[in-house]
C-alpha cells in the first residue's frame, strides 16, 4: 500500500490463477475491525503474473488493509494485513517554526498509545514524552522552552510500529 496524493494505492499481484472470482479489499482503523471497502474482478484462470491495485479514497492517517480472496466455488482466503502511514494525512509539521515556549505537533490515530522523542541535531535524544491511545488524529502540545536554541527533530513512535519524524 502506498500513498498517492489524497488517496491510498493498494496493489498486488498473482503470479497463477485458478478459479479466482473476486477480490474484496478490506479496510481497518484499529487494524481488527475490518470493512469491505471495494471489489476488483479476477482473472478467473491465468498461468502469467498479473497487477491488481484499488484506491481508497476515505483513507485515514492510519489504515490497515487485507484482501479477501474469492474462488467462483465461494471459498475464500485473508492476505496478510498491510498497513499505511500517511504523512500528509496528518499534516507532518510541527508549528510554530520558530518555537519560544511550545510545539504542537500533528499527529496520527495512534490506537495502542506510543511516545515522542525530542531529537537534537545529533540524533541524541533530549526529551521524552509518552502519548496516550486515540483514535483519530489530533495536535499536541510539547513544552520546550527550557531548551537551548537550535534545530530539532520530533519523532512519534505508535506501539504498533509506526515511526513518524518531523
Amino acid at each position: 500500500a502506498a500513498e498517492e496524493g489524497a488517496v491510498n494505492r493498494v496493489s498486488w499481484a498473482t503470479a497463477t490463477e485458478s478459479n479466482s472470482s473476486v477480490f474484496e479489499v478490506e479496510r481497518s482503523m484499529d487494524g481488527s475491525t475490518f470493512e469491505h471497502i471495494g471489489t476488483v474482478p479476477a482473472a478467473g484462470n491465468s498461468l502469467q503474473t498479473i497487477d491488481y491495485a484499488f484506491f481508497d479514497d476515505d483513507p485515514g492517517a492510519l489504515t490497515y488493509y487485507r484482501l479477501r480472496m474469492v474462488d467462483h466455488d465461494g471459498t475464500w482466503e485473508h492476505s496478510p494485513m498491510v498497513s499505511i502511514f500517511r504523512r500528509s494525512g496528518v499534516g507532518g509539521h510541527v508549528f510554530p517554526v520558530p518555537a519560544v515556549n511550545v510545539v504542537y505537533v500533528p499527529l496520527p490515530d495512534l490506537p495502542m498509545g506510543g511516545s515522542a522523542d525530542l531529537l537534537d541535531g545529533l540524533g541524541r535524544r533530549v526529551r521524552s514524552w509518552e502519548l496516550s491511545p486515540a483514535t483519530s488524529a489530533r495536535s499536541e502540545e510539547f513544552p520546550i522552552g527550557d531548551l537551548p536554541a537550535g534545530s530539532y527533530t520530533m519523532q512519534v513512535l505508535g506501539k504498533d510500529g509506526h515511526v513518524l519524524k518531523l
